[in-house]
C-alpha cells in the first residue's frame, strides 16, 4: 500500500465495479506500458473481469476506496512465457500501481 485511505468503509470484493487509475510497467523499466493518467481516463471495470491478468485481479482484492496500492505480479500470474516484441519480454514481472477512486458494490446485503 503506497497510500492508505483515512478510513476503509468499502473494500474490493469479487464482482464489484471499480473506478481506478492504473499504471502498469515491467520490472526494470520506469516507462509505463499503460497509464490512465496519460489521457486522464480512469478505468471502470468489474473486479473479477477475466480480461485482466490473474495477478491484477488477485492484487486488487481487498483494496480500500481511496487507497493506492502497488502490486508486483510474477510472470506465472501475468503473461508467463509470452512477450510482445518491443514492449515486454517473456517471463516478465509486472509492477502495477492502482489508485482506487470508487467501489460500486455489486452485492446487496
Amino acid at each position: 500500500i503506497t497510500h492508505r485511505a483515512k478510513t476503509c468503509k468499502k473494500f474490493i470484493e469479487d464482482d464489484d465495479m471499480v473506478y481506478a487509475n492504473v499504471v502498469a510497467r515491467v520490472e526494470g523499466n520506469n516507462e509505463p506500458i499503460f497509464s490512465t493518467y496519460t489521457d486522464n481516463k480512469p478505468l471502470y471495470f468489474r473486479s473479477s473481469d477475466n480480461h485482466f491478468i490473474e495477478g491484477f485481479n488477485a492484487g486488487i482484492r481487498g483494496a480500500c476506496e481511496g487507497e493506492t496500492r502497488r502490486i508486483t505480479i510474477p510472470p506465472e500470474m501475468a503473461y508467463k512465457g509470452e512477450g510482445i516484441d518491443g514492449l515486454f519480454e517473456p517471463h516478465s514481472t509486472w509492477i502495477v500501481d492502482v489508485e482506487v477512486l470508487e467501489i460500486i458494490r455489486s452485492k446487496v446485503y
